[in-house]
């Protein structure tokens, strides 16, 4: 904090504002290895990363420079040595998420900043005492205490929700950024975090009757397949690809606790796959025997099993895939394949593309018809248009957010627009009707309802083949 200042509770809840000079700092470790610092410095009007890599032997750590870097680390645990890529994202990517609009230190939350310490004072009482926050919250605010995830003592609904909030709820919440409207604020009621029973927006990869969080069958939830995959879906975006298996089998034993409320039917391949992988990797399997399994999975051709099981492979036979650095003139000067990229363009299990796109007759008229797109677009234009979706977007395919007047957020294209209705349908192929009273307030969004950083876990070969493909439908 710079001088004397505090950071002041505004009115407005959950908020705060900073002095100019506040800086957030944290390091990333390996075991006992720092890999990477960060600094986080507001100017008083925007937050600008910074990110310093760690030398091998540790004397000292280098700033990287705006566009970021991929380092191979060697880390030596007593006798055995590990080798492992550490990614430091550029500013830019930092900034998505640690913007002025979404609070820019996004981890400082009421909620993470009101347990107990060892003398009986909670983290706000010791800020405010040393002057660093200028008063503690009114009890009006009816702040909760998350717990600690991996606290097996803790309640396991807690410990999951206190999970979430913690890595999700900086996109995940009410204008946080998010394509859909989960809502995980740890402040709010389970119920109303709008996952439970609810059907994906985004997608359903080969999962029957899918829902976000389908209550008692981790397989049939869409949010479990989206942290357990490498592949396409992945979350979180701009992190690495193999998520925490503590913490994932922690959100899977929440799922699995809850009352089911139906039965689905006959389970999909993907949920087959979904229920062997929790068993292998939750039920005490050696590390040498899920191992074993991968290595076979990976030569067995299944996109979807490889997904959940490339986290246990070494490095060198992991897929290589672009990741979010991608070097479009690299793909432009490969030649494509269009019928492996028709393959990948209408994998509905792997890839989400018909979700939104017809084509051939296939798909859900979301975004814009893929047949005859190559017509009207140059082979640069179909690429850019696949790595960075809100440059250019037609006015018929803008987001419109629009808040009614019970706090749902609905998020979608505008079909029709009346003195007596108004129609958004949303990613889902779903049209939601609204009557002009209940709509609280509405702006256009600049970002397109086309998720940006859907080529990052393509090979660069596979993305020039879907060039390829869309360059066919002419």
């Amino acid at each position: 904090m710079p001088g004397t200042e505090s950071i002041q509770t505004k009115k407005a809840k959950r908020q705060w504002k900073f002095p100019a000079g506040t800086v957030f700092v944290r390091t990333f470790f390996h075991g006992q290895t720092r890999l990477e610092t960060q600094l986080l410095h507001f100017d008083g009007l925007s937050w600008l990363p910074y990110s310093y890599l760690w030398s091998d032997d540790q004397a000292d750590a280098e700033l990287v420079d705006a566009s970021g870097l991929t380092h191979s680390f060697v880390v030596k645990n007593e006798a055995v040595t590990e080798s492992f890529k550490w990614t430091v994202h550029h500013r830019a990517q930092c900034q998505t998420c640690h913007s002025r609009e979404r609070g820019g230190g996004i981890g400082f939350d009421l909620d993470n900043l009101v347990s107990v310490g060892e003398d009986g004072r909670t983290d706000l009482k010791r800020m405010v005492e040393l002057g660093i926050l200028d008063k503690t919250p009114p009890k009006w605010w009816n702040v909760k205490q998350m717990v600690d995830p991996y606290d097996a003592e803790a309640d396991l609904e807690s410990r999951a929700r206190s999970y979430l909030s913690a890595n999700c709820v900086h996109c995940h919440q009410r204008g946080g950024g998010g394509t859909v409207p989960l809502d995980l604020l740890y402040v709010n009621d389970t119920a109303a975090i709008n996952a439970v029973d609810v059907v994906p927006t985004q997608g359903m990869f080969g999962i029957n009757d899918a829902k976000v969080i389908a209550p008692g069958d981790p397989a049939r939830s869409v949010m479990f397949y989206r942290m357990a995959t490498s592949s396409s879906g992945h979350m979180p975006k701009l992190w690495g690809r193999d998520n925490d298996l503590e913490g994932l089998k922690l959100v899977h034993d929440w799922i699995a606790s809850m009352p089911r409320s139906d039965d689905s039917g006959v389970a999909s391949e993907t949920q087959i796959a979904l229920a062997d992988f929790a068993a292998m990797a939750f039920g005490g399997a050696s590390p040498e025997a899920i191992e074993c399994h991968a290595r076979a999975i990976a030569t067995s051709g299944d996109s979807v099993r490889m997904g959940l099981y490339e986290r246990f492979l070494p490095e060198s036979e992991r897929k290589q895939r672009l990741g979010d650095d991608i070097d479009a003139q690299q793909i432009l000067a490969l030649s494509g394949n269009a019928q492996s990229g028709r393959a990948l363009v209408m994998d509905a299990q792997a890839r989400q593309c018909v979700h939104c796109h017809r084509v051939k007759g296939t798909g859900r008229s979301v975004g814009p018809d893929l047949d005859g797109l190559a017509a009207k677009r140059s082979r640069e234009q179909l690429l850019e248009s696949i790595l960075q979706p809100s440059k250019e977007i037609d006015s018929q395919f803008q987001t419109h957010a629009v808040l009614t007047d019970e706090g749902e957020l609905i998020s979608g294209l505008l079909v029709e627009r009346s003195d007596a209705r108004l129609v958004l349908r949303t990613a889902d192929g779903k049209d939601h009707e609204l009557s002009p009273d209940q709509v609280q307030s509405e702006k256009v969004s600049p970002v397109s309802i086309m998720p940006k950083g859907l080529a990052a876990e393509l090979t660069a070969q596979e993305l020039a083949d879907i060039v390829a493909f869309l360059e066919s439908l002419r």
